[in-house]
């Protein structure tokens, strides 16, 4: 269950903090990210323990590496989720240099910016984006799918 999720998740991340190669311990910080916002995506209303790491702190620790797709995809979802819109933007945008030809990267962008567009100003001003950016967004991502 979510309990067992989130242990996994701290274990390894501490594992990760042990690694003596940093590569291997990217690794492990990436399974821990994942599970963690797997975790947190299926119930977002709960919150973590003190022992669980954060989403923040292991993106930090995996600054200098590049998440591979289903791990952007889940951070994308999470700030959206979240209401953190500019990050889940800046995620999208990883995620299409990773896959710039990928129809489902196309049709993940342009769902996310038409949802964008069906919230009011005062909700995504809140998660730093605006009316205008999400119209701007929409354009220009579908202007890189042609």
């Amino acid at each position: 269950g979510r309990e067992r999720s989130l242990m996994l998740s701290a274990l390894l991340r501490a594992e990760a903090e042990l690694a003596s190669d940093a590569d291997m311990g990217a690794q492990f910080y990436q399974k821990s990210l994942d599970l963690l916002l797997a975790t947190h995506l299926q119930q977002p209303e709960l919150a973590l323990p003190d022992y669980a790491p954060s989403v923040a702190q292991l993106t930090g620790a995996l600054a200098d590496y590049q998440v591979p797709p289903h791990t952007g995809q889940l951070l994308a979802r999470y700030y959206e989720q979240a209401g953190a819109f500019a990050q889940a933007e800046d995620q999208l945008y990883e995620l299409r240099v990773q896959a710039p030809d990928s129809p489902a990267m196309r049709e993940l962008g342009e769902a996310f910016y038409l949802r964008m567009r069906a919230l009011g100003d005062a909700e995504l001003q809140a998660g730093n984006f605006s009316r205008a950016e999400a119209d701007d967004g929409l354009a220009r991502w579908r202007d890189k799918a042609r």
